[in-house]
């Protein structure tokens, strides 16, 4: 039994490593990405409506101006259902009260790795 107990310690040491680094290299895409490509998910009566990259899955709540790295500046933004849009989500969709420490401070990568390394989680 004990060595089976350990086999599968190690197997769940390894699959934790496996979980960081995804999210180290997710965060790492995410911050360099120019998020070209935008659809966003539309509101219920009780959720935000929601943009998300659909190249690095990089997503954050808003209205309008609300967003900070997702903003108006791409015209051509699809509206779809926030089904449909949830499947390009890698992730976390970043609520307004938190990406908006992107616009603070350093420059808006240096901000956004920073917000990401404290906020962003994986699952499987």
């Amino acid at each position: 039994m004990a060595q089976y107990n350990e086999i599968l310690l190690a197997a769940e040491k390894k699959a934790e490593r496996a979980v960081e680094t995804y999210r180290r290299t997710l965060i790492d895409t995410q911050v360099s990405c120019r998020h070209s490509e935008i659809v966003e998910g539309g509101h219920s009566a009780t959720l935000r409506p929601f943009r998300v990259c659909t190249k690095c899955g990089y997503a954050e709540e808003g209205w309008g101006s609300g967003y900070s790295n997702l903003n108006n500046n791409y015209k051509d933004v699809k509206i779809m259902s926030r089904d449909e849009a949830s499947k390009y989500v890698r992730g976390v969709v970043l609520s307004q009260d938190v990406h908006w420490l992107t616009r603070v401070g350093r420059s808006r990568r240096e901000s956004l790795r920073k917000v990401l390394e404290e906020h962003q989680e994986v699952s499987f």
